[in-house]
Formats: structure tokens, sequence, C-alpha cells
């Protein structure tokens, strides 16, 4: 088993990376693969034969492509009008810049969280790189993208051939019209089609050009013989071959073969010469690791390479792979314009003309008459006889019911294309307002946007099979060229940046707003958000602004946004919350010079009470040199309340540093101070005064005080004070 797994890999691995798979088959088999290419081919091509016819009526229509007409007569009216043409390239004039802006075509999301913000980066190159791929270096690519939006209205289906061109170095995705791309009509879809067959025209020099290359097989093929097949975009244009040499037709036919008779299937890309069905050329269509094996490590699946993208504008209703365009559903209704039309000019025609019989009586010369201006021709006849022997035919002229039933037509056909006047920018009016105006912009661009998610999708996956390209072929490290006046005109992008999964890339364009005008009026509501306190990122936000605009942002945006202006409102409050901290400055300044007032104040009371007590113990000593008894008593009560009213005030001074310290809490009511406690005009308390004390305290004043509890008129000897 093991022998035979080793086996079927190393053959896998040669077909792989052979450049022609074909020189390792012999003449036989490439004979049979070539018969029944060719044959696949006719039987493709024989189930759209009404596509076909359609597909031509739909081209004739829109390229106002006018055939020759006998009838009614020979050379009567034969007016095409552009009611299709005029669908045609409205739809592509509002969908290329909504697809392929003129900045940034490719976006790269991020996914998950980044918090390195290496993601970001990556997603960044890969936007840049890929913008600068489809928009600089693949010169094809734009031009071809126009082309199709052009053309897909028309036919309703258009394809993008994409790959690697080893001749130039680069990718290709090039545009592929659906009469040269051949798909069985009743297929599903594209990628599960059997078979896909691209016809290619190659002159014998391009086809000696690859036999040199040695990518096509040494065949002697021998000169293609008559006309090629006539194309009906040939004939629009007026262009026949005049060339004696033809050209040859090649088919590349997208297919799967069992080349390594293992029973399944591989897929494989086939080109053949028509004519001589001979095989030049067989290549592999998938890769090593795009196959799955089982447990037995037998091939149960592979994933094919992929090279066409489909473009579809309306899927058609019988379930076929070709669309619907404007040609299908309009085709008919521009054919009864068209009639209509030439109807309504033949009948004007024939009223115009004058034409009817002559009587035999009348003596005229036979013969056309012509007259010139001012010229009157004499006649061998009288005015009576004249008169009675011509007999005119009258024509009504146009019908009024023809003109009612154009109008009609024209109206439904502008309704299905969505080209009425607000759409194709006549005025509405000048009572309608604008509101009203906006809202049957938005409601009749509801079909395009549908049109544009489809292509939005297609264009995505264009976008992947490119990805995947740049993934296989990109260099390891490769340098391009940015369109940016704030960084570097070079910058770096790695083939790793393409490990990821290719469905993070899509296109920048917005399928849903579908009108500049939508697009300006999105960017300005996101801006006015802003000064409203919205968390979006505001250079983010700017980006979107002038890109609607049709600006590059980055000739204009910095890398950081500097910091927004300061708010009035902000000013304002900040102004007033210094004016608040300089009046609570002023305060503490006023509260500071009071606690130095009270400090000092109570500095003088604890001075006076310290003389006062100083004098009473000088007092109290004479007395106990001099006398003894009730007295002293006397003497030492006026020291025990001297003490007392020291104590008062150090309690006192306690009390007010306290609440010069809590500042916030607002100072005592008066009337819950306690009632023993009364200010005096020093800011101290008063001294408890005993019963028949008058004074209180004694006074500092003179050099004598007074007990208390003495009266000066007793007879009590007062005291001097020391």
């Amino acid at each position: 088993m093991l022998k035979e797994f080793n086996a079927e890999v190393q053959k896998t691995d040669e077909i792989l990376s052979s450049t022609n798979v074909a020189e390792m088959l012999s003449d036989d088999e490439l004979d049979r693969i070539g018969m029944d290419c060719v044959d696949g081919f006719e039987k493709d091509k024989s189930s759209r034969k009404e596509w076909e016819s359609r597909y031509e009526q739909a081209l004739k229509l829109a390229s106002q492509f006018a055939e020759p007409k006998t009838f009614p007569w020979p050379n009567c009216a034969n007016i095409k009008y552009p009611l299709l043409t005029i669908a045609c390239l409205q739809f592509s004039a509002r969908s290329y810049p909504v697809l392929v802006p003129p900045v940034e075509a490719v976006r790269c999301r991020t996914v998950g969280y980044d918090e390195s913000g290496e993601k970001g980066k990556r997603a960044e190159r890969i936007s840049k790189h890929m913008s600068y791929q489809v928009l600089e270096q693949m010169d094809e690519w734009e031009e071809d993208m126009d082309r199709l939006l052009v053309m897909l209205p028309v036919t309703g289906t258009e394809f993008k051939k994409t790959y690697f061109d080893p001749s130039k170095g680069r990718n290709v995705s090039c545009h592929v019209m659906p009469k040269d791309l051949v798909v069985n009509y009743w297929a599903k879809s594209l990628e599960t089609a059997i078979r896909k067959t691209h016809v290619l025209h190659m002159t014998k020099n391009d086809v000696r050009e690859r036999i040199l290359r040695e990518v096509f097989l040494d065949h002697k093929l021998d000169e293609p013989t008559g006309q090629p097949e006539k194309n009906i975009s040939d004939e629009i244009q007026g262009v026949s071959y005049q060339d004696d040499v033809s050209p040859y037709v090649i088919l590349e036919q997208h297919c799967w073969l069992d080349l390594d008779e293992d029973g399944y299937q591989e897929p494989y890309v086939v080109t053949v010469e028509k004519e001589s069905r001979k095989v030049l050329r067989i290549s592999a269509r998938y890769l090593t690791d795009s196959v799955e094996r089982n447990e037995k490590k037998k091939i149960i699946s592979i994933k094919p390479i992929e090279y066409f993208t489909k473009f579809s504008f309306i899927p058609s209703m019988d379930g076929g792979f070709y669309d619907m365009g404007f040609g299908t559903l309009v085709g008919p209704i521009n054919e009864t314009v068209n009639s209509t039309i030439n109807q309504i000019l033949d009948a004007g025609t024939l009223a115009s003309l004058q034409q009817g019989f002559l009587a035999r009586g009348i003596r005229l010369k036979s013969g056309e008459k012509k007259f010139r201006m001012g010229e009157w021709i004499p006649v061998d006849t009288n005015v009576d006889d004249l008169r009675k022997g011509i007999f005119p035919l009258t024509f009504p002229g146009p019908s009024q019911v023809l003109f009612q039933l154009l109008s009609l037509m024209i109206s439904a056909g502008e309704k299905l294309t969505s080209t009425t006047d607000l759409r194709t920018g006549e005025s509405p009016g000048q009572n309608q307002p604008a509101t009203t105006t906006l809202a049957v912009l938005d409601q009749g661009a509801k079909v395009e946007t549908a049109i544009n998610k489809r292509l939005w999708r297609a264009l995505k996956n264009e976008y992947k099979k490119l990805y995947e390209l740049n993934r296989v072929y990109l260099e390891d490290k490769e340098y391009f060229r940015i369109l940016d006046p704030l960084k570097s005109d070079m910058e770096t992008i790695q083939r790793s940046d393409y490990d990821g999964d290719p469905s993070d890339v899509a296109p920048s364009g917005d399928p849903n707003t579908g009108s500049d005008t939508q697009r300006l009026k999105q960017a300005e509501a996101i801006i006015a958000s802003l000064g409203q306190g919205s968390p979006a990122d505001p250079l983010k936000a700017w980006d979107k602004f002038y890109r609607a605009l049709g600006v590059a942002p980055n000739t204009l945006l910095p890398e950081k946004m500097p910091p927004p202006p300061p708010d009035p409102k902000m000013i304002l409050a900040q102004a007033e919350v210094l004016k608040v901290k300089h009046t609570l400055k002023n305060e503490q300044r006023e509260l500071d010079n009071d606690k130095s007032d009270l400090v000092l104040k109570a500095a003088v009371a604890t001075s006076q009470v310290i003389l006062n007590r100083t004098a009473s113990l000088l007092n109290i000593a004479k007395a106990e040199a001099a006398e003894q008894g009730t007295q002293i008593e006397q003497y030492q009560s006026v020291m025990d309340q001297l003490s007392q009213q020291q104590q008062l005030i150090e309690d006192e001074k306690q009390r007010r540093h306290e609440l010069m310290l809590a500042q916030e809490n607002p100072p005592m009511p008066e009337d819950s101070q306690p009632q023993e406690v009364a200010n005096d005009q020093s800011g101290l308390p008063a001294m408890e005064t005993t019963p028949g004390d008058p004074g209180g305290t004694p006074s500092p004043e003179g050099d004598q005080a007074t007990i208390p509890g003495t009266n000066a008129g007793s007879g009590n000897r007062p005291y001097p004070v020391g």
C-alpha cells in the first residue's frame, strides 16, 4: 500500500511540475482527448443557440445598428430609438465610480483582536499593494473593467480571466466576452460546470512563438482554411477580414481528466486547435495542498484553481447559466418604439408627398413634372378639364394613437431601466420639495443597488483569485510605488503577508451608496457627529469625507489627527473655576490673618493671667508673713480662680484651632454655644464671678488690685500689686 501511495504521489508531483503534461502522453491518448474536447465544445455551443440569437439582437439594439429596410418601400424610415443605449450608459456611469474608487480599489479587513496592531499593519500593506496592482501595475485591468460595465447591461453576463503570465512576470485579469466563453446553458454555476471553453484566435506567428518557448507541442498544423466565423461585433463595426491568411481557432478547455488512471478525474486545462483537433498543451489546474485524501491515502477530492469570474446583471428566470440584461428585458419594448416612430415618419412622408391619378383626356406630356419655385407651366387644356382630370390620393397623416403608444412604451422602458427624468439629471420642477426629490431618487436607485451588490460579490471573487496568485508567485519581498506625499514613494510587501484567509480582501466601494450626493450626505453626517461626542475615529471620518468628495485623503490628512480646538463652553467653565479658586485663595488669606489676630489676643490674655497670678502669689506671700487665718483663705481662693481662668483660655485656643482646620464645616451658630461662655471684645471668655464679686477679673490698671470678695470701703486693707 505504501509503495502504491508513493508511486501515486510521485506521479502527481511530476504532473504538477510539468509545463506541458501532453509530453507525458501517447499520440493515441492525445487524439482521444482532442476529439473529446472539440465534441464537448460543440455540444455546449449548441445548448445556448437561443441565447446567442438574443445576444446578437441586444448588441444591435444597443449599438444603434441600422439594417437596410425594404418595407413598406425601399429606403423607408429606419430610426433606432436609444432607449437601451441610454440605460446602459447611465448604469455604467453610476456603477463605475462605486465599484472602482480612484484612490483605493481593494481593502483588506482585520479579523479578531489586534492588541499589538500587527494585523492592522498587515491589512494596510495588502490593501495598498493590491490597489497598486489593479490600478497601476496591471495596465489592462481598469480599461477592461470599464468595458465590462458598459456591456454588462446589454448582455447580462460578462467574464474576467485571472492568471499569472510568466512572460510579463505579473498577474493578468482580462475581460472575456460571453460569446468567447462557451459553457453549457444548463450548468448550475461556473465553478461546478463540467467544461468551460475559452475560444482564442491566434495567428500563425503566435502559435510558433509558443512552440519555441516549449509551451505548445511542435505539431505540424495545416494552414487555416476559409474565413473565420462571422462575428456580430465585426458586423456592427463594419469590419471584415481582407487578409488571405486566417487565424487559428484555439480552444482552451477547462475540464476533468483521469490521466493517472486511479478512477478519479483531476482538473486540467487542455489547449486544442479546433480544425485539426490536435492537442497543443495540457496543464494541471490544481495544487498539491488542494488534494484531499482519506485514511487509505486515496484521493477523494481536489479543489481546482478557478481562472474565470462571472459578473451577473440579473439572474436568469429560466435557471440558465447565462443571465439577463436590459437587452433581453427592454429589447422588445425598444423594437416597439422603433416601429412606432418609423410608422409615424412614414405616415408623415405619405401625407406630405402628392400623388394620384390622371385622366386620359388631359393633354399633358407624360413623365415627371418638376416645378421650380415661382414657376408656372402652360398646358393645352382648360381649367375645368384640368381639375376634373386629376384625382389626388390623400393620406390622413400620423395618428394620435401612435403618439400615445409611443409615449406609453418609452415610459415603460424608462421605468424598467431606472432612467426616468430624475435619474438622468433633469430638473423635477420648481414646486417639488428637496426632501421629496431625494426620496424619489433613493427609491429609484433600489434596483441599481441590488445589481451593484451582485457586481461587488463578483469583484470580491476576482480579488480573492489575485490574492491566491500573490501567495504563490509573489517574490519573498517586493517593493511597490504608492502615491502618498506624506510618506516615501516606495513600500514593501512580503509573500508571507498573503498567508492569511483570502476572504479578508474585498472592494473598498460601498454598493449601498449609489450616488455621489448620497455618499457625501453620509460623510457629512459622520463629521457632524464628531462634535456631538461620537466615539468615531476623526481621522477615518475625515478620510471617508474626502473620498466622498473624490479627493485623495493622503494628500490632505496628516498621519495623526491634531488635537481639536477648545470648546467655548469649556473655556468659560475653566474661567469660572479659576475665579472660584482666586476667591477661595483670598478667603484663605483673610482666615490666616484672623488666625494670627486670635493667636496674638490669646497670648496677651495668657500674659495678663500670668501677671495677675504672679501678683496674687506675691500678696499671699506677704499675707503669710503678716497675717494668718481667714485672710489667707481668701487669697488662696483668688489663686484658684486664676488657675481656672488660664485653663479656660487654653481650651478656647484649642477649640478655635480645630475650627480653622475644618474650613469646610460652617461655624456654629451663637445660640448653640455654651451659656457660660460669652465672647467679650477681646475674643476671650469672661471669668467666673463669685457671689458678691462685682468685678470678676482683677484690673491690671494702677499699682493696686482689689481682691475679689472684699470691699474697699468696709475697712479691708488693700494690697498693692507687686
